[in-house]
């Protein structure tokens, strides 16, 4: 019937095309009238309709009969270009619907899919035609299976609109879109394009209110393998977790390309040994050798079905009566919007960015993040107090907003370890490695395509008869420190394919890739390249020759893995001596292959050489080239080249910015490359990340002297002025707030010990004063003072609580922001000590997540010597807690009822007064949206008067601001934020209407980090201690902690000035605390700026001291071994700084074991 309906579709399309002109000519001949003609028509009669029949209506059929012909054009090219076909629309719509109908049915004739079309014309191997066979079948179980719920579209229809109204959401859209793809409809036609559907098509509905769409697109853990029809062979269950969620607009890839064949020439090796269990679907084939070029035997496409585009036009997100947690005050304080559960699918507008505006790529995105963070740290390592990071300027901070959104590091990473992996299960069962030459990453699995059939242990999956393909499900492999090289280390990504697909090359086993079109955008491509192979991971052991390409690039990476080399002769000789001794080792270990020698040798990791080639070579120079990099075996140098000068198979050929295409497998991709803007760009955000640290200016903190601590001698020993900073008075005149003056003043006269309102003699006294022994009480005295003491703990209980039970009725006066906030931010109870940076995925070391859980533990450490102490050296716990009472204070006129944002530790919204965004499909509550719209409020209440290109910047950087969507994404946004925030007793929203003044939120509405600001003001050393410790009591870990990047993207340079200010703090308050002999207090200060910056040793040697003075030598112990961890993990065998080093030797003159 198929093959029927095509027939009559080819021969409609002949005659309308053909038939039609064909006919008029005969039977109407020329239809335009002559001057005469036209005259006599419009002042005589027209006897007979001579005018009527040989001109007027054979002028009318000639205009439909244009019409149509444009119609068709339009969607040829469409189908060519394999973009999305524009909506003509008007009185064009019929036209092009008919035109659409009939091609659509004319390549039915083909296959069971419209990916038919993008088969190469030349020749088709045995296993895609399998491939097809299994497709269609496929296609047939399908709609067997198909549910009850149907619908026939009706003229005027959409895929949207059909999703709104039967499913509930119409974001479902591509749900139906996907299922329709692989269903004929009667008239034989599938869906080939989303804007266009046909009326009286019948659309399946999946069963339930709530399918897949509402919560993943990703198969549950017995699905895990796709679908037959996108593999070519029969679905298996993968052993794996399910991977992450992923919207119905992102589906996964068909992972059942036709890998270039193997040279029949190729030796086969021994079959796997037992130890390496295949998939029961592996191919029975034992694993070859193959040294032959991919390109030459390469016959068949990898699939990259489209996908398909949202309609241009949405209804509105349907509103929900939902409250959000915490809506109304009360006297304890209210539950805030947590933003850490789960999140639901994004709404097709924020369907992630697969580049930054100028076309750079995820894992390129992913691999500067990471150098650029690494080097951060390193900064921060050196940074001293009352100095501030070097951060780059507006523009190049822009690009960095948008390689943030972009960035997929936690993929990056697990390609990375899927590499590693094998080489290990390589090494230890005597296989070869895989012969790699493609992968595709996905957010639900990783695919492999080899040049030759293998055998892949469990989770791999094998995705087609032969064992060329290979999928492994996301999660399926756990991170493992002790895992070798990464063996593929030439994988580099050329673009995205139309699945959402990262598409990466192994640029070794290719030898080499002509980058052919437009000559600025093929060094756009060359540059992009040179900048992830610079960066990725797993490219540690390449080596990258730059030839006018990607000028300075070299200079600023640094590692020794990028030269520049302008003498292209010269780098041939290079080569030459690099492919000598290649083969002298291959030799030595009797490896036919590279890929051998890589799994038998793990002490060597043979690092290819890369040549990145941007200029014309000479025909002698391309042909040693050529020589050099097509040697059998490999000896792992490769080129690429623009214009392709070395006559390579394989090509990517760029049609224009946004389209290319990979030969010879006929794969459509989106490529990756960067701007000359861009690149500049990226220079400077590197080079500033090797700056150093530069002064701000701001006052000097006293240091602890070891031994004056240990020696229990006066604790403070002169780096500023002593005397002149015990004289001065304090300044208090940027502190808006002041402590409560209903607390009597004979409560603080004795008590007070701020070294900013002390003098030298007060700090001589209060010292002598430790060392003489307090007079027992009189008996009759015992009981009002056991009572005095009792109120006054009650009292200070609620200011500084250690536990739970330590809060007390006198701190349920609170706002609700200070109780939500001092609940959770007692002495370092919720002050998580983060890992290192996130970028560099390599410092995220077992060192820093153990260190989380001390953190959380205020008890003295297990094994303290208690004996050791020096209890005459540390003041009564009083003073302490006529601190906290006036920290208490501080916060409490610092907050008002309006709604407070929590930016320090979890991004989190504490009384809100309005309503949440909800999912119209379910009505709860959607923390996706709630999250964004609380990182929009923190957004404007940092930038108040912002602009809507300021707005559109931080929230969706990789787009135009001018863009179509742009203000319906803003307005959107803005009004859900508007309904959650809600209103004050008054009436007055807590973000206003957009005016004149831009966009801002109510002057109430506060962030925990103004309160900080307010508190510590321009610098921490003129602070009262009491607002330091209020400022501590803040924080609860670090700035933005598990914030979804695309949200706080736009907080870099923030997180860095929060850090370095908090920082600063803490060290300031650690001086005074153990000035004073406030253990608690100095310990609060040490764990919060350990905590928010752990690559700063100032903060590791606060906590040193801090422990010391507490004669705590367990835990002295114990941090300067985690301190050596922390530092390993940066580089190998790195050691502390000369001041660190310095202080644990004056520990270990004094007793305490050091390692």
């Amino acid at each position: 019937m198929r093959t029927l309906k095509g027939l009559a579709a080819l021969l409609a399309l002949t005659a309308l095309v053909v038939g039609i002109p064909a006919a008029l000519i005969l039977l109407a001949g020329n239809p335009i009238p002559s001057t005469a003609e036209l005259q006599q028509a419009l002042t005589g009669i027209d006897f007979g309709g001579t005018f009527l029949m040989g001109t007027v209506l054979p002028l009318i059929a000639w205009g439909f009969w244009t019409s149509f012909v444009y119609s068709l054009v339009v969607e040829v090219i469409s189908l060519i270009r394999r973009v999305e076909t524009p909506n003509l629309g008007g009185a064009l719509r019929p036209q092009q619907a008919l035109a659409g109908a009939l091609i659509a049915a004319v390549l039915a004739l083909g296959g069971g899919s419209p990916a038919f079309a993008l088969t190469p014309q030349d020749t088709a191997s045995a296993p895609a035609a399998v491939a097809m066979a299994q497709e269609d079948q496929t296609t047939q179980d399908t709609q067997a299976a198909a549910g009850e719920r149907t619908y026939t579209v009706q003229e005027g229809d959409t895929l949207w609109g059909i999703a709104r109204d039967e499913l509930g959401e119409g974001s479902r859209w591509g749900e139906l879109a996907e299922q329709m793809r692989s269903t004929p409809q009667a008239d034989g036609q599938t869906l080939a394009d989303p804007d266009l559907i046909m009326t009286g098509w019948t659309v399946e509905l999946p069963d339930g209110p709530t399918g897949a769409g509402s919560t993943s697109a990703t198969p549950s853990p017995s699905q895990q393998a796709p679908a037959p029809a996108q593999a070519g062979t029969e679905a298996q269950p993968a052993p794996a977790p399910a991977a992450p969620s992923q919207p119905a607009e992102q589906p996964a890839p068909a992972p059942a390309p036709a890998a270039p064949s193997a040279s029949a020439s190729a030796e086969p090796s021994a079959p796997a040994g037992d130890s390496a269990t295949p998939a029961p679907e592996a191919a029975a084939a034992p694993s070859a050798a193959s040294d032959s070029t991919p390109a030459q035997d390469a016959q068949h496409p990898l699939p990259g079905e489209a996908v398909p585009a949202a309609p241009s036009t949405a209804p509105a997100e349907q509103e929900g009566p939902s409250a959000v947690p915490g809506g109304e005050f009360t006297q304890t304080a209210p539950a805030p919007v947590d933003l850490s559960s789960h999140q639901e699918p994004a709404a097709p507008e924020e369907v992630p960015a697969w580049a930054t505006i100028g076309g750079i790529g995820a894992f390129a995105a992913a691999g500067l993040l990471g150098i650029v963070g690494l080097r951060r740290q390193l900064q921060r390592r050196r940074r001293q107090p009352g100095q501030s990071v070097p951060m780059p300027e507006e523009q190049t901070a822009q690009l960095e907003t948008q390689l943030r959104v972009v960035a997929e590091p936690e993929q990056a990473e697990e390609l990375d370890v899927v590499q590693r992996w094998l080489a290990r299960w390589a090494h230890e069962n005597g296989q070869d490695l895989p012969e790699l030459f493609l992968v595709r990453v996905s957010p639900e699995q990783i695919a492999l395509y080899l040049m030759a059939p293998a055998r892949l242990p469990e989770p791999f999956v094998a995705e087609t008869d032969d064992g060329v393909v290979w999928t492994l499900a996301s999660g399926s492999i756990d991170i493992d420190p002790d895992l070798p090289a990464a063996p593929y280390p030439s994988l580099v990504t050329v673009g995205q394919d139309d699945t959402r697909s990262q598409v990466l090359l192994d640029l070794e086993r290719l030898g080499t890739l002509g980058i052919d079109g437009d000559p600025q955008l093929t060094t756009q491509v060359l540059d992009a390249m040179a900048v992830e192979l610079a960066t990725s991971s797993w490219s540690e052991n390449v080596t990258i020759t730059l030839v006018g390409v990607a000028d300075g690039l070299a200079k600023v990476v640094s590692d020794g893995r990028v030269r520049q080399i302008d003498d292209l002769d010269q780098l041939i000789g290079q080569l030459d001596g690099k492919a000598k001794d290649i083969r002298r080792a291959l030799d030595e270990q009797d490896a036919a292959t590279l890929d051998q020698a890589r799994a038998a040798n793990q002490e060597e990791a043979f690092g290819p050489e890369i040549v990145l080639l941007g200029l014309e070579p000479t025909p002698a120079q391309a042909r040693r080239l050529t020589d050099l990099a097509g040697a059998i075996p490999r000896l792992g140098i490769a080129a690429v080249t623009t214009a392709n000068p070395l006559a390579s198979d394989w090509i990517l050929n760029l049609e224009d910015e946004d389209h290319a295409d990979l030969l010879p497998v006929n794969q459509h991709l989106r490529p990756q490359k960067i701007t000359p803007e861009e690149g500049e760009r990226i220079k400077e955000l590197l080079a500033t990340a090797l700056e150093d640290p530069r002064s701000t200016g701001r006052g000097t903190t006293a240091t602890i002297d070891i031994n004056t601590v240990l020696d229990e001698r006066p604790h403070l020993s002169a780096v500023a002025d002593l005397e002149e900073m015990l004289h001065e008075e304090e300044n208090t005149q940027d502190l808006p707030l002041t402590p409560d003056p209903a607390v009597p003043a004979a409560e603080t006269a004795e008590d007070e010990t701020d070294p900013a309102e002390e003098n030298e003699e007060d700090v001589l006294a209060a010292q002598a004063a430790r060392h003489t022994p307090t007079p027992a009480p009189a008996p009759h005295d015992t009981m009002d003072e056991d009572e005095d003491e009792e109120s006054q703990d009650q009292a200070a209980a609620a200011a500084a609580p250690t536990e739970p039970e330590d809060i007390t009725p006198e701190a349920q006066d609170q706002t609700p922001a200070v109780a939500a906030v001092t609940e959770t931010a007692g002495p370092a109870k919720t002050v998580p000590e983060p890992e290192p940076e996130p970028e560099p995925a390599a410092t995220a070391e077992p060192a820093q997540q153990e260190a989380a859980t001390d953190l959380h533990d205020t008890s003295p450490a297990e094994g303290e010597d208690e004996k050791d102490a020096a209890p005459e050296q540390l003041a009564s716990t009083d003073p302490q807690k006529q601190i906290d009472l006036d920290a208490a204070h501080l916060l409490e006129q610092a907050t008002t009822q309006a709604p407070m944002i929590l930016m320090l530790g979890e991004l989190k919204l504490v009384g809100a007064q309005g309503q949440a965004p909800v999912t119209a499909a379910t009505g709860e509550v959607s923390t996706t949206q709630t999250a964004r719209c609380v990182a929009l409020a923190a957004y404007l209440a940092l930038h108040p008067g912002a602009s809507a290109e300021a707005v559109h910047a931080a929230f969706w950087p990789t787009q135009r601001s001018d863009g179509k969507s742009a203000s319906s994404n803003r307005n959107k946004l803005t009004g859900q934020a508007r309904r959650l925030l809600g209103q004050a007793a008054d009436g007055t929203p807590y973000l206003p209407a957009v005016g004149s003044e831009g966009y801002r939120v109510h002057e109430d509405v506060l962030t925990d980090w103004q309160v900080v600001q307010s508190l510590i003001g321009d610098d921490p050393v003129k602070a009262s201690t009491p607002a330091l410790v209020a400022a501590m009591r803040l924080v609860r870990g670090a700035p933005f902690e598990h914030a979804k990047a695309s949200n706080v993207a736009w907080t870099e340079t923030l997180v860095q000035e929060m850090v370095q200010t908090i920082c600063d703090a803490a060290h300031e308050l650690v001086a005074r605390s153990l000035a004073a002999g406030h253990r608690e207090h100095a310990q609060l200060a040490a764990r919060v700026g350990r905590a928010i910056d752990p690559a700063n040793e100032a903060a590791w040697r606060d906590a040193l001291v801090t422990e010391a003075a507490a004669g705590n030598h367990t835990e002295v112990t114990r941090l300067i071994e985690k301190l050596y961890s922390y530092l390993e993990s940066f580089e190998e065998d790195l050691e502390p700084e000369g001041e660190t080093t310095a202080l644990i030797e004056e520990l270990r003159a004094h007793g305490y074991r050091v390692a």
